[in-house]
């Protein structure tokens, strides 16, 4: 499977700008147990908190780097602006030959387990060196950063305030056998049987579930959009609530849904970006909700997927909304 991948991600590679990398990464190099021997980046935005402060864990996709996805999601100047510490785990080429996390993987997408385990790690790591809000605490990833950003909030439920989900899959839809044909078709399950997968890892557990974003382009031949409906089904049966949307607009003119909950809480949150391919969406430019930069995986569609699971998550004040038309 991963030769295949790789003969594909590779011939994405010709003829796409580049971009100069802007806020560079600092190393954490002494992980005590790290089982999925991934490595750790951080971001410290400029200036510093002074109190406690969320932490926005970023998860890059197959064939990038940690940098590569900080810049074209613009995440580290949005850290700088709105106060807010970065985590970025990063895939070694030793553990997979296109750097992809293993989402497919049962033994790497259980608690304490494998990739899993050291994401887990690094998010405690980074409360113990600074002030993180534990009440604050979130995930997002593109691709197999995508996959693997469910399988954080499904394995670490109790861990995570939210997720964003760019152009990724429902968790536990594939095994190593099956990953491909998830990616090119999806998988349909009753929302019952999404949820099962999820519960089944966890017995006993009665907490609640994060709360899940998806931003997914209409023209993605990697990862077939169907996965989104897939995501959806999971966690609207995770929340217990209806797989009918509640609110059903635009969002800078894309279609945008979200389910509330029997408190009436927005527990999913699902942005359809028409026409865009495999990556993630992004807007170039100084305005307020502006942002990013095109390379491979991002693509200047007119909103800025960052900025919008920030405001999502309240991490954004109300006062720098943009207008949901």
């Amino acid at each position: 499977m991963q030769l295949a991948l790789n003969d594909i991600f590779l011939d994405l590679f010709d003829n796409h700008p580049k971009f100069q990398a802007s806020g560079s990464l600092t190393e954490v190099i002494d992980l005590e147990r790290n089982p999925g021997k991934l490595r750790m980046y951080k971001y410290v935005p400029t200036p510093a908190p002074t109190s406690e402060a969320p932490l926005v864990v970023v998860l890059h996709g197959c064939m990038q780097s940690a940098q590569e996805i900080a810049n074209s999601g613009g995440w580290n100047q949005l850290a700088d602006r709105f106060g807010f510490y970065v985590l970025y785990p990063e895939q070694q080429l030793k553990n997979n030959s296109i750097g992809a996390f293993h989402w497919f993987k049962d033994e790497h997408i259980r608690a304490g387990k494998g990739e899993c385990g050291s994401i887990k790690e690094m998010v405690d790591r980074m409360k113990v060196d600074y002030r993180i809000d534990s009440r604050k605490v979130f995930v997002t990833g593109l691709s197999a950063g995508g996959c693997f950003t469910t399988v954080m909030c499904c394995a670490y439920p109790e861990l995570f305030a939210s997720g964003a989900v760019m152009s990724g899959i429902a968790y536990r839809a594939a095994d190593s056998n099956h990953a491909l044909k998830v990616m090119f078709q999806g998988k349909s399950r009753k929302p019952e049987e999404w949820a099962r997968l999820v519960s089944e890892t966890h017995p006993g557990y009665s907490g609640s579930y994060p709360k899940m974003l998806v931003f997914h382009g209409t023209r993605d031949i990697m990862v077939n959009p169907n996965n989104m409906q897939s995501i959806v089904a999971q966690f609207t049966a995770l929340h217990q609530t209806s797989q009918t949307p509640d609110i059903v607009d635009t969002v800078n003119g894309f279609p945008h849904k979200i389910y509330h909950d029997k408190n009436g809480r927005p527990v999913v949150e699902t942005f359809e970006i028409t026409g865009m391919a495999h990556g993630i969406a992004i807007n170039p430019g100084t305005g307020v909700d502006q942002g990013g930069h095109q390379d491979n995986f991002a693509f200047p569609v007119g909103i800025f997927s960052s900025f919008f699971a920030l405001q999502s998550w309240g991490i954004i004040p109300p006062c720098q909304k943009s207008q949901v038309l």
